[in-house]
């Protein structure tokens, strides 16, 4: 499945919210349900690359999976939510350096 952008969803604030508002959104993120479960199964490192056809048996299959996917929300997580980045270095000046 090829990665598409995300439709935004947006509503003026100073009109009524009704159940036909309502009914319109939810049918719109129906729609998106299976971008949701791509870039859920990309977070857990469940990548394309295992869906494809495999090689002809006396090729080489040397393709990766690398869960960067994982690393980038993680990292961006702990970022927002004030968990600092940590920083490490075998040289204590250059740490120190680093710190500040």
């Amino acid at each position: 499945m090829k990665y598409k952008p995300p439709k935004l969803m947006t509503f003026p604030k100073d009109e009524p919210i009704t159940v036909e508002v309502l009914t319109k959104f939810m049918e719109k993120h129906k729609l998106e349900v299976a971008r949701y479960e791509y870039l859920k199964n990309m977070y857990r490192g469940i990548m394309s690359i295992y869906d494809e056809p495999t090689k002809d048996p006396w090729k080489p299959d040397n393709r990766l999976a690398v869960n960067f996917t994982k690393y980038i929300v993680d990292t961006f997580t702990g970022y927002f939510n004030g968990i600092p980045v940590k920083k490490s270095h075998s040289d204590k000046e250059i740490l120190s350096k680093l710190q500040e």
